[in-house]
């Protein structure tokens, strides 16, 4: 009698049977099908074991091997050392650093990582490159095209003098803008005082000023010439000269009264009151801000007039003191917080613009000449053009806020920043940051020289 096994041994026999003559054409076969298969994937997978040993045996017994040196551009770094090396008139040669190593092998550069042992042999010559040059030069991608902040310290100088300003690349925290209601007091390092109003600076006439407007008492807060000067100047805030004044004028409210003479009107009910100062013609109207300043000046105290008087008074019809300067009286100082005055600066074609605003984070409250953030920089061109030259001078800006003078466009090319459109800043921010060396292909080939 059949037992179970025999019944499965004769299913497998059977079904080996049929596998074998669907693919091998013949049902009497005996061999597996698959076997051939099998036993070349495992026997094509041995010797591949044993070649892949074998290769990492002979490197191990024989180190080196690699040719990268012989790249036509290859910056070559050691990987023990992190050494850099470029291959040139059959000599290997230690380069300074990256820009170097980019300057000398020109727009084609590329880094190739190799062992020291793949060095062996060659002719060693002495190293090259521009010293100081910038270790990191950033690529097309990092760098930045604005706009950048130009920042006052976020605390006054203890003897009123102004500290270094912050140019700060890589914006990052917040700003605050003001509208025609702020102003901020501030004084260039010759002492001369000023107004910064809806992004304009006007100069104050002398020290009876401030007191005339109320502006505060507290000395303001110094800006180098390099920031004053990146805001256009406005006219003088100062007395106005009335022509004849002191001579007779016409004859207001019945009494004679000089030319010069001031004279407010109080309208009630919620409204300003309008000032007046007598011309050789009328009366003519000024603001707030113009009476104020003309009363620090006048011998005689302005006089109060009714709306009859007024209206039976002659009029000037000149109405240049409504616009001459900003109402300042209606406005108030900026307070910043915790932040720093600053000017946020952007190109318009070869032209700087700058809004006033106050900045708030950690890179604007530093000493810093520049900040950058790593693997970062800026190309600039410096404005205006300097007399006699056809194009303007042009700067790479690194990640440590150095600038370095770029002396043609092969150089730039070389550097990996051809075709880039440099940003225009002004001549007079470029030196307030340290410079490096000026960078070029001719400087940057040449061997260095000892002692």
């Amino acid at each position: 009698m059949q037992t179970q096994r025999d019944r499965v041994n004769a299913y497998q026999f059977l079904i080996g049977r049929m596998v074998s003559a669907l693919v091998l054409g013949d049902s009497s076969r005996l061999e597996q099908p698959e076997r051939r298969s099998g036993f070349g994937f495992l026997v094509g997978l041995g010797l591949a074991v044993l070649i892949a040993a074998g290769f990492g045996i002979y490197g191990l017994i024989v180190p080196g091997g690699n040719t990268a040196w012989q790249q036509q551009g290859a910056i070559l770094v050691e990987e023990e050392t992190g050494t850099r090396y470029v291959y040139l008139d059959g000599e290997l040669r230690p380069v300074l650093n990256h820009a170097s190593a980019l300057l000398v092998q020109g727009s084609g550069a590329h880094v190739e990582m190799i062992k020291r042992a793949s060095l062996d042999g060659l002719r060693r010559g002495g190293p090259i490159g521009v010293a100081a040059g910038p270790q990191v030069v950033p690529t097309g991608a990092d760098l930045s095209a604005g706009p950048w902040l130009l920042c006052l310290p976020g605390f006054p100088a203890p003897d009123g003098r102004s500290l270094a300003m912050t140019m700060s690349i890589d914006i990052t925290g917040d700003q605050d803008t003001f509208g025609g209601d702020r102003y901020l007091p501030v004084a260039s390092p010759a002492g001369q005082q000023f107004v910064v109003w809806r992004n304009v600076k006007f100069p104050l006439a002398d020290p009876t000023v401030p007191i005339a407007l109320g502006l505060p008492t507290m000395p303001p807060r110094v800006a180098p010439d390099a920031w004053l000067n990146g805001l256009p100047t406005g006219p003088v805030i100062g007395a106005a000269e009335v022509p004849g004044a002191g001579e007779q004028g016409p004859a207001i409210g019945g009494s004679p009264t000089a030319v010069g003479a001031l004279f407010r009107h109080e309208v009630g009910a919620g409204q300003p009151d309008q000032f007046y100062v007598l011309r050789a013609d009328g009366l003519a109207p000024l603001t707030a801000t113009e009476f104020a300043l003309l009363g620090a000046k006048a011998q005689v105290a302005p006089v109060r007039l009714g709306a009859q008087d007024i209206v039976a008074a002659p009029r000037s019809p000149d109405t240049s003191l409504m616009a001459r300067l900003p109402d300042l009286l209606g406005t108030r100082a900026i307070d910043p917080g915790d932040g720093a005055f600053c000017l946020r600066q952007h190109a318009e074609g070869v032209a700087v613009k700058s809004e006033l605003v106050v900045a708030h984070g950690a890179d604007v409250n530093t000493e810093a000449a520049a900040k950058v953030r790593p693997a970062g920089g800026m190309l600039v061109a410096a404005v205006p053009v300097r007399a006699g030259a056809e194009k303007p001078d042009r700067f790479l800006i690194d990640d440590q806020g150095r600038k370095f003078e770029l002396v043609d466009d092969d150089s730039i090319s070389a550097l990996g920043l051809g075709g880039i459109p440099p940003v225009p800043v002004a001549t007079e921010v470029l030196d307030q940051l340290p410079s490096g060396p000026a960078l070029s292909r001719a400087a940057a080939g040449a061997p260095q020289r000892k002692g």
